[in-house]
């Protein structure tokens, strides 16, 4: 089996595969496929036939209040008549090596299987909720007064992506999304999707994007989806809650992909919503040393642990790491007396903060002397990692 970058003539086999893995038409697999971009498809290929494929999409993750390259990981799938065969984990074992040489620290994503993932590094790593809010009962706690609505177009996307970034980037484990990402919001496929801003004297407070679907065709009231909602304050918070409220008269409901105890929730005069938990999306620590460097921590700490990281499929993440931490940055230098052990996997929980040391410790993921586990909890304090978007 080889891996590569697809070539000409191959996204007809590129696309059928996907179309039989996730039961839609081999039109709508491919329009995917176009809009995600060749140069981010990847195939897995056997005696010169495609067998298998995903997308990367380059992006990030805040991670402590500091971006951190990751690479999200879509739309893997495997020919009917290849599976048993092991491609889809050649597949993905190919793909890490190639994150890992490309710079990018993590990779993300959304499992249709743990095992799968599991078996080449990666591990649960943070959470993400589904909300739907009766329009009836959004109304909020404070005002909006000063905010005025207009209709978004092209040229106020650099103002709503810096907006975006400003809040994001104080939320633990949110995107700092890439083009892809995006595009799904201002224009995902198969739907209509209309954004609407709140100023402050021309500048954005807050904004919501939102289409339209109806969950009975023939019926006349319909249900608005946010593909986002965002604002820097609670008065903005306040000018969407009576935007979507004003569009009652024909819609439902909202529905909207965020994040467990959102700021959203706690505006809101009662707790009447339907919350999803959605799947936990998983990471994959393709450098070690980058991604322990790139991300922040505590600004008053200062300390120092050693610990022997095991990595299979990576040896410039196979040994002993010393990770020091102090004015809320962190270098990293090989070597040093270990005074913890884990492997790749366990790691990512760790480094995201969604599981604690002692937890890890507790049920067999991680050796540690109790020094060492005071260290590690002091250095990973973090609130739950938690994004909305998925991909």
């Amino acid at each position: 089996m080889s891996y590569g970058l697809i070539r000409a003539g191959e996204e007809a086999e590129l696309a059928d595969i996907q179309a039989s893995a996730f039961v839609v038409s081999n039109e709508h697999a491919m329009k995917w496929l176009e809009r995600s971009g060749s140069e981010h498809l990847r195939v897995l290929r056997s005696s010169g036939r495609v067998v298998a494929g995903l997308v990367q999409i380059p992006m990030g993750h805040f991670i402590g209040g500091a971006p951190v390259p990751t690479v999200g990981i879509a739309g893997v799938a495997v020919a009917l008549d290849a599976r048993g065969e092991s491609a889809a984990k050649s597949l993905m074992k190919a793909c890490i090596r190639e994150v890992a040489s490309s710079g990018a620290a993590l990779s993300t994503l959304y499992p249709s299987t743990q095992t799968l993932y599991r078996s080449v590094g990666y591990e649960r790593a943070g959470k993400t909720a589904e909300y739907s809010i009766p329009l009836t009962n959004l109304e909020c706690t404070t005002s909006d007064e000063g905010l005025r609505v207009r209709r978004l177009t092209d040229e106020d996307r650099p103002q709503v992506e810096a907006m975006y970034r400003a809040v994001a980037i104080e939320r633990h484990g949110s995107l700092d999304r890439g083009p892809y990402m995006w595009t799904r919001i201002y224009d995902p496929y198969g739907r209509v999707v209309r954004g609407f801003g709140f100023f402050d004297e021309g500048e954005l407070e807050a904004y919501v994007y939102l289409s339209q679907q109806r969950p009975d065709p023939l019926a006349l009231r319909h249900d608005l989806w946010a593909t986002d909602l965002q604002s820097r304050s609670a008065r903005g918070y306040a000018a969407i809650f009576k935007f979507v409220r004003h569009q009652r008269s024909l819609a439902e409901n909202l529905e909207l992909y965020g994040v467990p105890c959102s700021p959203l929730l706690d505006l809101m005069k009662e707790n009447r919503y339907d919350e999803t938990a959605g799947e936990d999306w998983m990471v994959r620590v393709c450098d070690a040393k980058a991604a322990l460097e790139q991300r922040g921590y505590p600004s008053m700490l200062k300390v120092e642990v050693a610990f022997r990281l095991h990595d299979e499929l990576l040896p410039d993440n196979d040994g002993v790491f010393c990770l020091r931490v102090e004015d809320g940055r962190a270098t990293v230098e090989r070597g040093g007396e270990a005074e913890a052990s884990l492997d790749v996997r366990a790691l990512a929980p760790l480094y995201t903060g969604y599981a604690a040391p002692r937890t890890l410790a507790r049920f067999g993921a991680l050796e540690a002397s109790e020094r060492a586990l005071r260290v590690l909890t002091a250095i990973f304090a973090a609130p739950t990692p938690a994004m909305a978007d998925r991909f």
